[in-house]
């Protein structure tokens, strides 16, 4: 059975304090042991074992910072690689309001939800709208407000 990291690093430790020259050539051994594992480490277990690192650190020194940095980062990206594969890629749809209609000189007005502080002129209905580019954001028959007469 392997040794966990924590146990590598104590035995590390215990190597570098020694004072017998042949036991601090061994540090140089178990360097490359723990870079052969780390290049196994997905980078969210990466990120783990620098939690580890961290609690050997002074809070306020710059090492605390970049372990910290570093972790974050590389749990963030392995969130980000498992959120992006779990989520099928859909089109977004935006909604468009139709502010005005002018039916004699066949003019539509409308708003895109993307860009709520411009108002679109369109000749017809649009084909896209310019902000969003969803096609046809329009209805073809809008409904109008006339009264029907009564007989």
């Amino acid at each position: 059975m392997l040794p966990s990291a924590r146990e590598l690093f104590e035995r590390h430790r215990k190597l570098t304090e020694s004072d017998d020259p042949v036991e601090r050539i061994k540090v140089l051994w178990m360097m490359a042991e723990l870079g052969e594992r780390l290049e196994q480490c997905s980078d969210h277990e990466i990120g783990n074992l620098l939690d580890l690192v961290q609690g050997g650190l002074c809070i306020f020194g710059p090492e605390f910072a970049v372990c910290e940095h570093a972790k974050r980062r590389l749990q963030q990206r392995t969130a980000l690689e498992t959120s992006m594969v779990d989520v099928p890629e859909t089109p977004v749809q935006s909604l468009h309001f139709v502010t005005a209609v002018d039916e004699q000189r066949g003019m539509l007005s409308f708003c895109c939800e993307t860009q709520p502080l411009m108002t679109v002129r369109s000749l017809r209905h649009p084909k896209r709208c310019p902000f969003c580019q969803q096609e046809n954001p329009v209805l073809k028959t809008l409904p109008t407000n006339k009264r029907e007469e009564k007989p």
